[in-house]
């Protein structure tokens, strides 16, 4: 296992923030507000000073915290991933194997003009999913919800945002009587992060295996309604 590039003096900070935070001393619930003054910074719900924002940029730097606002004072938001950190003790597990997911077949299937089922999947359990409106939405509010849990602690607010919106109108198409082929298309690239959000390859990984059954469950509404 590994350490995060992070000093002592970074990784205490980020205790206490994440303590503060637990015990619901901050300012605002998983948001750290700054106090600007002549030389330092006052941490809200801290009881510290900072003379630099130097060691909140390292921890941004390694996507523990995010910098939502400069002026008039600053912000950083506290991501899931920090207090993932504290709990560990900053250690880092290894990067997992990739999983067996074939990414170009599928984009392959989306670009060909049909969205096609990819994996192994039973006939029978996709059939009943999709003609049964509460087990469908259950569902995709499911997989939809894991989705977002795995980026939320790694894209930024405003990639966190249009990502989000993605998936809220993926949702709604899925669930539509005739859902909008092209539409989708376009929304499946970007939870994919293959369009308008970008995200590394490791978390292109993680959020594939959970599109796939999406994909699967799309191409059945699909192919229920030929």
């Amino acid at each position: 296992m590994n350490n995060y590039d992070l000093t002592d003096t970074q990784k205490e900070l980020l205790r206490l923030v994440v303590k503060r935070d637990e015990e619901n001393r901050l300012a605002e619930k998983g948001m750290l507000h700054l106090i600007r003054g002549d030389d330092k910074y006052m941490l809200l719900g801290c009881g510290i000073e900072l003379e630099s924002l130097s060691d909140l940029d390292a921890l941004c730097d390694v996507s523990l915290l995010s910098k939502e606002r400069v002026r008039p004072d600053p912000v950083y938001r506290i991501k899931n991933a920090a207090r993932n950190a504290v709990a560990n003790d900053f250690q880092v597990t290894p990067t997992q194997p990739t999983p067996q997911v074939s990414i170009g077949t599928i984009i392959h299937s989306m670009s060909g003009g049909n969205i096609q089922a990819i994996g192994n999947v039973q006939d029978s359990t996709v059939s009943q999913i999709i003609n049964d409106p509460e087990l469908l939405r259950s569902q995709v509010e499911t997989l939809t919800n894991s989705l977002l849990h795995e980026v939320e602690s790694v894209l930024s607010s405003e990639e966190y945002t249009e990502y989000l919106s993605a998936i809220q109108d993926l949702k709604k198409q899925i669930l539509e009587e005739n859902p909008n082929q092209s539409l989708i298309k376009r929304l499946v690239q970007t939870i994919g992060l293959l369009g308008d959000v970008e995200g590394t390859i490791g978390l292109m990984t993680r959020v594939w295996p959970l599109i796939q059954p999406l994909l699967v469950i799309i191409a059945a509404k699909f192919g229920q309604a030929t």
